[in-house]
Parts: structure tokens; C-alpha cells; sequence
């Protein structure tokens, strides 16, 4: 009855999307869309925001269901991280590819089939009957997530200016905290009480509720398409280069960086990154504009928003491993004791835009990057024979302030310093930037934990703190880059 169900509502969506109006619409109708003068307004502001919290509240779903996954589907341990790798690494390496699609074809082309592709990964993981068919429907997931993220982040770029965007940011980064907290807590819920298959179908429900909206915003969602070919060669090596790293990484992380897959992974990511560079230089047709490559203060950008997350995203995985290992704490209750940070982001997020406007984008990154190096300085003295209340309420109260600032900073420079006609590339370069910030982050905090605890380095606290330190001097170096190299931008 569910599957007949499910059938129904997959199908229904389908049609109301890929109808033979729609078809006519999207293909027919004109190709290159008039370039909107005016803001896309309230309701499809909402819609691209929603569409960050259902990216987020995919991931902490899952965060809490991987264990009893494994438990359930005699998954080796081994294997249970890549129910969470195999979706960062379709993700990641497909992120480029899908900002550039969406200059191409378009953010009404792209965004629906993004959110149906999410459906079906989430339809297959809910009847996955052995573990290496979930990992395969959450590498399907993330090819959604990559292909609705760049597009939605590509319509706020592209729809939104002034002032209206830095709101549209500020919502992006209200709903991503959302999406963390009630995806930590409902994931803990549905997983003990309905069985972690619920937390697949949450998500395809809540990816058709989506669908549908966006169908009704469409009016809004039009934006100017360029008619240009698709670069085969550049596009599949790019791909194949981002996916690699990506791989490394993840696999870095629980292995070595000296082992067979590691080495193997980064010497493909080498080959496919020469060819994508030679293929970019002598084409007629680049896929990434070469404007984004001469652009200073774009570059400037994306290398604070990889220093963001590098120093920022690992936290949430951390406190976790505190909390269960360190202080013997449950799955939701490690889950419960993040809600007070979601919830903060959430209300902080909205007022970011007046915290920079009071006090610039340059001072605002600084001073983020620096509270961020005291939480993290925070966690690292007081985890050893500590507790949620001194070890990790205070420093994640901090960093859900610094959070939002961070992200929300890095957004808008970006759109500052991209081209106005390429959205989706701009979109895409952020979205890929954060992703590998992200996961750089991570291998280096658990490399580095790994060793200091085999060394005897804090061994009560796991080699914990080891890594936080080392964060902490990221993130001061970050703080300093952003004042100096802001100044030198003219950032006021």
C-alpha cells in the first residue's frame, strides 16, 4: 500500500511538472527568457530558501540514521560512512557542472529536475534492501542536491540585488540552521520510532511538496539563458577531477593519505584536472568564463568561504564524537545538545544584513573569523573532564553567531564580484568552494585527532582538542587574511 501510494504522489508531481503545457512552455516557448529588471519578490525568495533546507535536513537526517542502517542491513562499519561519502562526492563533483548547465538551460529546467532527481535517490533508499543500495540512492540524492542547489542559489544571484539579496542570503542561511535542527532532532524521532526508512521518505515528500511550489513561482523564476554549447570534454573531466578529490578526501579521513585508493584517487584527479586545463585554454566554448578565473575579488571570495568551512562545518561532527564517546551520550541526546546552536543560527541568520551593514563586510569577516578561533579555543581547554555545560554549550553559542556571519559575508561578496551574466558558474564555484572547505576540514581534523591520540595526546578526550587548536590557528590566519586583503579589495 505504501509503494502504490508513493507511485501515486510521484506520479502526480510528475505530471503537474512534465505536462505537455509545461514541455511547451520550457522548450517552445521562447528559448531565451527576457533578463528581469525587478526583484523575484516573497514567495520565490521562500521557495529557493526551502529548497537550502531540504539540502541540510537531508544530511542530518542521516547523520543519525547511518548506525541503525548499518545495524539493520548488516552494513560493514567500514562501509556505514559512505552512506554519507557517496552523497558528498556526487555532490561536490557535479556542482561546477550544474551552475554551468543552469546558465545554459536554465533555472526553471534545472531546479525541477534537481528536486525530482533527490525524490527518486529518496524513493530507492526507502525500499533498499541491502546497504550498497541505500549508498547507491544517496550518490543518486546528491546528484539532485547538486543540480537544485546551484540552480537555487543561482536564481538568488541572478533575481535578487542590493539589499533584497543580502535578505535572500540571510533566509538561505535561517533555513540551512532549520534544516539542521529539525532534521538532528526529527531524525532521532523517526529512526526510533518509525525505523530509519522514514527518514527517506521524509525526504521525498517533503522534495514533491517542492516541486509543486516552485511550479507555482515559475512566473517569478525566469531568467536570461545563454546559447552556448555544453564543453563535453571539459565538463566530464571536471567532473571526474572534483569527484576524485572528493573521494581522497572522504577516504583520507578514515584511512590514510598514503593508501592505495588515497594515492590512486589523487593521481586521477591530477589527469582529469590537466585535461579539463587544456581543454579550457584551447576551446572555443570554456566552461567556466575566463572572467571568473581574472576576477580578484572573486577568488579573494572563494578562498574565505573554503577557509569558513574548513574551521567551521567539522564542529558538528566533533561535538557528536564528544558527547557519545567522551561524555557516553545517546545518538539523540548528542543530537539534542546541538539544538540550542540551530536554533540560535536561526535567529541570527535574518540579522546579518544589519550587522554588516553596521559594520562592513571586511570587519565583520575578521572579527567572525576571530570569535570563531575563541570557540574554538574554548572546546579544545575544556574538554578534557568536562561537560555540556562548560565544554560545549558556551563555544557552540558562539559559533552559531559566527556561523551565519561567515557564510552570509562570503554570499554576498561573491555576487559583488561575479559576472552578472553567469550566475549559475558563480553559484556553482561558491557551492563547490564550500563543499571541499567542508571536506578538506574534516580529513584534516580527523587526521589530526587520530594522531594525537595515538600519540597519548589528550586520550581522555579522544585527541580531541588537538584538532581544535589547530582550527583555532586556521581561523585567527583567516581572521587576519580577511582585514588585510579585504583592506587591499577596498572592502569598507
Amino acid at each position: 500500500m505504501r509503494r502504490l501510494f508513493a507511485l501515486i504522489v510521484y506520479l502526480a508531481v510528475t505530471w503537474h511538472i512534465f505536462s505537455p503545457r509545461k514541455i511547451k512552455e520550457w522548450f517552445v516557448a521562447d528559448a531565451i527568457m527576457e533578463k528581469r529588471t525587478t526583484d523575484a519578490g516573497d514567495n520565490a525568495r521562500w521557495v529557493l530558501a526551502l529548497i537550502q533546507f531540504i539540502l541540510i535536513l537531508d544530511t542530518a537526517l542521516l547523520n543519525v540514521a547511518v548506525p541503525s542502517i548499518g545495524v539493520s542491513l548488516s552494513l560493514d562499519p567500514a562501509y556505514q560512512s559512505w552512506i554519507l561519502n557517496s552523497y558528498t562526492i556526487a555532490f561536490a563533483g557535479l556542482l561546477l557542472l550544474a551552475g554551468s548547465l543552469t546558465d545554459r538551460v536554465g533555472i526553471l529546467r534545472i531546479l525541477p529536475i534537481g528536486l525530482l532527481v533527490i525524490i527518486a535517490g529518496s524513493a530507492l533508499g526507502a525500499f533498499a534492501p541491502s546497504g550498497m543500495l541505500v549508498i547507491a540512492s544517496r550518490a543518486l540524492q546528491g546528484v539532485g542536491a547538486a543540480l537544485a542547489g546551484a540552480a537555487a542559489m543561482a536564481a538568488a544571484f541572478a533575481l535578487y540585488s542590493g539589499t533584497e539579496r543580502q535578505k535572500t542570503l540571510a533566509l538561505f542561511a535561517a533555513m540551512a540552521g532549520l534544516g539542521g535542527a529539525v532534521g538532528t532532532l526529527s531524525g532521532g524521532i523517526l529512526t526510533e520510532w518509525l525505523g530509519w526508512r522514514s527518514t527517506f521518505w521524509m525526504i521525498s515528500l517533503a522534495g514533491a511538496a517542492l516541486v509543486v511550489a516552485v511550479s507555482l513561482v515559475s512566473s517569478r523564476l525566469r531568467v536570461e539563458t545563454q546559447r552556448r554549447a555544453l564543453n563535453v570534454i571539459s565538463a566530464a573531466s571536471l567532473t571526474v577531477a572534483l569527484a576524485c578529490v572528493a573521494f581522497a578526501l572522504t577516504s583520507a579521513s578514515e584511512s590514510s593519505w598514503l593508501s592505495p585508493a588515497v594515492t590512486a584517487s589523487v593521481m586521477v584527479s591530477i589527469l582529469a584536472a590537466g585535461t579539463f586545463i587544456a581543454s579550457e585554454s584551447r576551446g572555443a566554448n570554456p566552461l567556466i568564463d575566463y572572467r571568473v578565473w581574472s576576477s580578484r575579488g572573486l577568488l579573494f571570495s572563494l578562498s574565505l568561504a573554503v577557509a569558513g568551512q574548513w574551521v567551521t562545518v567539522p564542529t558538528f561532527l566533533f561535538v557528536s564524537i564528544y558527547m557519545q564517546r567522551v561524555l557516553h551520550a545517546s545518538p539523540l541526546q548528542a543530537g539534542l545538545a546541538l539544538l540550542p546552536m540551530s536554533f540560535l543560527v536561526i535567529l541570527v541568520a535574518p540579522k546579518t544584513p544589519a550587522v554588516i551593514e553596521r559594520f562592513g563586510l571586511r570587519v565583520t569577516l575578521a572579527a567572525s573569523f576571530f570569535l570563531m578561533s575563541i570557540a574554538l579555543l574554548w572546546l579544545a581547554l575544556t574538554a578534557t573532564g568536562g561537560n555540556f555545560w562548560s565544554s560545549i554549550l558556551g563555544p557552540t553559542l558562539v559559533i552559531a553567531f559566527v556561523l551565519p556571519c561567515i557564510n552570509v559575508s562570503c554570499n554576498i561578496l561573491i555576487a559583488q564580484n561575479a559576472p552578472a551574466d553567469i550566475p549559475g558558474v558563480a553559484s556553482g564555484m561558491l557551492a563547490t568552494a564550500q563543499q571541499f572547505g567542508a571536506a578538506i576540514g574534516l580529513a584534516v581534523w580527523v587526521s589530526v585527532s587520530n594522531f594525537a591520540y595515538r600519540q597519548g595526546i589528550s586520550p581522555d578526550a579522544e585527541g580531541l582538542p588537538a584538532a581544535y587548536y589547530i582550527a583555532a590557528a586556521a581561523a585567527t590566519a583567516a581572521a587576519i587574511y580577511a582585514y588585510r586583503q579585504g583592506r587591499n579589495q577596498g572592502l569598507d
